[in-house]
């Protein structure tokens, strides 16, 4: 009879066990299977993390994007950024020309969909004499931006250059450490009492970088499809300042609209074949 028992009991302790693992793998291959369907996107606080959050949060489509997942860096060009690359948590980013063609040199599971932005990168001072021909002294700009030192550096040849963290700009600005900032129109459009001016060219300000494991996926040509579906939609003046008074948390966005449109800020259309 004690036999019995002790055989019993080792058929219940086996079965517990049995159930237990047959419980976690069954997690497990959830969990795999949910990382698999996800996609993470990151993106700056700046005029294309503008439009993704649009994209994500409030614009209406008949394309579920319920797998998308949304995360903001400080700058594409930091520490942040690059641990978030490093680690795998990033599988499609928009970056600046600089952190968009380092990565693809360096990873080569990444490549490059397309340029999204152009004209966003602005010039703010406060001497109405620069609205002139009038060279700024000291400019400050994006920290790892070489392309926009060559730029500003071919607009301003006699100029000072002082490389900064984006966010530190508006404050070097603000207590005059430098006359003049070349930064991003979101960041531009926070500051008090500015000028602004176009800095005229053709390249683009960011692209979108995807990994390359997301090559001809449906998720990824759905989100192009309701990214394209977005640039029209920010062509229309109601959703645009709407967007603005959304993502810059402002009561009225006037001012900020006709600064938008003065400085030729555009969202350019994926044309990656879906």
């Amino acid at each position: 009879m004690k036999h019995i028992i002790k055989g019993n009991k080792y058929v219940i302790i086996f079965t517990m066990i049995f159930i237990l693992c047959f419980i976690l793998f069954q997690n497990y291959k959830n969990n795999l299977g949910s990382k698999k369907d996800k996609m993470t996107i990151a993106c700056g606080n700046d005029a294309s993390g503008m439009l993704f959050d649009y994209i994500i949060n409030d614009k209406d489509s008949n394309i579920e994007l319920s797998d998308v997942d949304y995360i903001q860096f400080l700058d594409c060009c930091g520490s942040q950024a690059e641990f978030a690359f490093i680690s795998g948590r990033v599988d499609m980013a928009v970056l600046c020309p600089d952190a968009a063609f380092q990565l693809i040199s360096i990873d080569t599971n990444y490549y490059i969909v397309d340029s999204i932005v152009n004209g966003s990168n602005v010039l703010v001072y406060y001497d109405e004499n620069y609205d002139k021909n009038i060279e700024p002294k000291n400019i400050g700009y994006m920290n790892k931006r070489l392309l926009q030192e060559a730029l500003l550096k071919e607009r301003y040849s006699n100029s000072n250059y002082y490389p900064m963290l984006a966010t530190a700009l508006p404050y070097a600005l603000e207590k005059k450490t430098v006359d003049a900032i070349f930064i991003d129109i979101i960041l531009a459009l926070k500051t008090k009492n500015t000028r602004f001016k176009k800095i005229d060219t053709d390249k683009a300000d960011y692209y979108l970088v995807a990994s390359k494991k997301l090559k001809d996926t449906v998720i990824l040509n759905n989100f192009i499809k309701v990214y394209n579906e977005a640039v029209d939609d920010i062509e229309n003046d109601t959703i645009l300042s709407n967007v603005l008074i959304s993502y810059l948390d402002i009561s009225n966005s006037e001012g900020e609209m006709n600064i938008w449109k003065t400085m030729g800020v555009k969202f350019r259309k994926i044309k990656a074949e879906l």
